[in-house]
């Protein structure tokens, strides 16, 4: 089922907000990214090495736990391989014994020297030890301990696994607020005063029976989102977006 967002007499189409992904095909070269400061941050790492034929790089994101049995079959693993775009999901994490362990969920699509592409999709496991219990050299710093990817015949848009590890799913993203705030941004950012940019909206709710609804069928919704623009001694402004379903 669609819904459509209306801002006065203005339509956005609320097509799903895609993941960031590592490396745009139109880019001659990956961007080096070397990033230890949360667990997704080192799988992003992680392919920007690869994609950049950086392995020595790559094989030191990992522990001691290694991914082959030595540096040279790691390499010779990615012989063909020319890039590697990526996408990560909601970290989970739990702690034991001084250490904080996280779970990251990951798709991948590798493409060949050929031009082929294949999609692979699993999760990956991180390992953070305290810092402060570090007090000589060297140090330990934030790195993958496993990662378990198999093949996906899903696209890579959709290819994301949702959660890893034991827990429930994490909630779906609010895609029509997402679009509200994005389009309010795009279109107010500059009219409206500095101070309301960074708020969130109000959200209000109407849930309703179509007319045509027959009994049993789920209710309609729509929601109206409530921007301040700006405030003054005696009048304020505010931008209104409306989602309904169509």
């Amino acid at each position: 089922m669609r819904r459509a967002l209306f801002a006065a007499t203005a339509f956005l189409s609320l097509a799903p907000i895609g993941q960031t992904v590592l490396a745009a095909d139109d880019a001659p070269e990956a961007p080096y990214i070397d990033d230890r400061s949360s667990a997704d941050a080192v799988v992003r790492s992680l392919y920007s090495a690869i994609s950049r034929h950086e392995f020595a790089r790559a094989w030191g994101y990992f522990g001691d736990t290694k991914p082959a049995k030595d540096f040279d079959s790691f390499v010779k693993g990615y012989d063909g391989t020319d890039k590697v775009e990526v996408q990560t999901g909601t970290v989970s994490d739990e702690g034991a014994a001084g250490s904080i362990f996280y779970n990251v969920p990951v798709a991948i699509r590798a493409t060949d020297k050929a031009g082929g592409e294949k999609v692979f999709a699993g999760c990956y496991t991180l390992r953070q030890v305290n810092a402060q219990t570090q007090v000589e050299p060297p140090f330990d710093p934030i790195h993958i301990e496993k990662g378990a990817l198999k093949p996906s015949t899903t696209d890579f848009e959709e290819a994301l696994p949702p959660s890893c590890g034991d827990g429930p799913p994490p909630p779906k993203k609010d895609t029509a607020l997402e679009q509200a705030k994005k389009a309010f941004l795009a279109t107010y950012g500059d009219q409206c005063d500095k101070q309301f940019l960074a708020n969130e909206p109000t959200v209000f709710s109407i849930k309703y029976k179509d007319k045509d609804a027959q009994p049993g069928d789920p209710d309609k919704e729509t929601r109206l989102f409530h921007f301040s623009c700006s405030a003054a001694a005696y009048n304020e402004s505010s931008v209104y977006y409306m989602t309904d379903e169509i």
